[in-house]
């Protein structure tokens, strides 16, 4: 009997990526060096490929000299913020599994989800709107105030130890953010870069719980090569490049953010860009902080186009382009989706764009916004019926 094959590649010609996302991130940080990776407008964090590389792996060196073994399981309980991101790309350069927990959790799911993966370390903020995290986990691990960093013994949550918090001030049992930095010196990143070289790409990366709908979450375990390749197919259909900026304001703990969002860009040297903490359509339409800082001194600017995800077939030829003179430019058309909204009218106070269907989308813009990615519904697109998310796509020209 002949043993099945490890791995299956249907008929294109395009192969898959064989890469840790440790690798892929060493890569496009050789690459595009100097292009922006990430910009997080509520914490006034921009960062290039450079700098973010480097801060992924201070935070993947500190989560090894905490004592974290390869194939630990460290969940985020969080919002979407930098730490996020960071973390993200760290815990997999460093052989461990990043466990995705939904931020609305109350008590009893954060319980059954760090219960049935065990994790062993939790990041989380203190708080975020009416959501008081600390305070949560402390009503399941009352033992919390008690216990020295990295030393915690719960009889609800027996494997957890470490307790990460996204936050300034110090709190009982818990470590900082910020020491996972200081702990990543340079014996630390000597042990990191060691450790690395033991990863496979089919080594478990990421664990996702379902929604819960039809009994308990589903814990479903993604291996590097698998949300590598999520991410990079996704970008190529958007036909993404290290000149573009994608705004990201879905949740990460799911992968439409944390793949479809934050690994199109990196796999493709483009720049994520996180409007806010939770949902805000101002923040998401309008992101001050993603204006591009070169476009006063004449080397680019940034206009919008919008462009949709639709199923299941393609729009008629003639709502796939629009008129591009309408921001007075001859750039090309936005090649990404189905379909693509007249452009932004850059130069004057007043800015705005309209639709094929004549649909107005914003008005009395004060500046450009960078990217898109609101995960809005939209009942159907006018003229043939087809349901579609509304997107939103920076594009720089000269």
């Amino acid at each position: 009997m002949h043993p099945l094959p490890r791995h299956v590649h249907g008929a294109s010609a395009q192969p898959l990526l064989g890469e840790t996302i440790g690798r892929l991130l060493d890569r496009i940080a050789a690459t595009h060096p100097d292009r922006p990776a990430l910009v997080v407008r509520a914490q006034a964090v921009r960062m290039d490929h450079r700098a973010f590389h480097a801060g992924v792996e201070r935070i993947a060196a500190g989560l090894l000299a905490l004592g974290l073994q390869p194939d630990d399981r460290v969940g985020i309980w969080a919002p979407n913020r930098a730490e996020w991101v960071l973390l993200q790309f760290a815990a997999p350069k460093a052989g461990l599994i990043l466990v995705n927990i939904n931020p609305a959790y109350r008590g009893h799911e954060l319980e059954y989800a760090l219960n049935k993966v065990q994790c062993r370390a939790l990041v989380l903020p203190r708080r975020f709107k009416t959501s008081h995290y600390l305070d949560l986990l402390r009503e399941l691990v009352p033992e919390l105030d008690g216990a020295a960093p990295g030393a915690l013994a719960s009889a609800r949550l027996p494997g957890l130890r470490e307790v990460i918090l996204l936050d300034d001030a110090a709190a009982s049992g818990t470590r900082l953010w910020r020491e996972l930095a200081e702990f990543g010196d340079a014996a630390a990143l000597a042990r990191l870069h060691e450790a690395e070289r033991e990863l496979g790409f089919d080594d478990p990366v990421n664990i996702q719980f379902t929604s819960g709908t039809t009994g308990t979450p589903k814990g479903a375990t993604l291996t590097h090569r698998n949300i590598v390749n999520n991410g990079w197919f996704v970008g190529e259909a958007m036909r993404l490049t290290e000149r573009d900026r994608l705004c990201i304001p879905v949740p990460f703990y799911h992968c439409f953010g944390m793949v479809l969002g934050n690994l199109a860009c990196v796999t493709h040297g483009a720049c994520m860009v996180i409007p806010g903490e939770g949902f805000d359509a101002l923040a998401t339409l309008f992101p001050a902080a993603t204006t591009n800082p070169k476009r006063h001194s004449g080397e680019g600017r940034n206009l919008v186009a919008i462009t949709f995800i639709q199923a299941p077939r393609p729009l008629d030829s003639g709502l796939r382009r629009n008129d591009e003179r309408a921001c007075g430019t001859d750039a090309g058309p936005w090649r990404c989706g189905c379909l693509k909204l007249s452009r932004t009218v850059v130069g004057g106070a007043r800015r705005s764009w309209t639709g094929s269907m004549g649909r107005k989308a914003a008005e009395s813009m004060d500046r450009p916004a960078e990217v898109a990615a609101r995960p809005t519904r939209v009942r159907q697109a006018a003229r043939n019926g087809v349901p579609y998310f509304a997107m939103l796509k920076s594009i720089s020209i000269g």
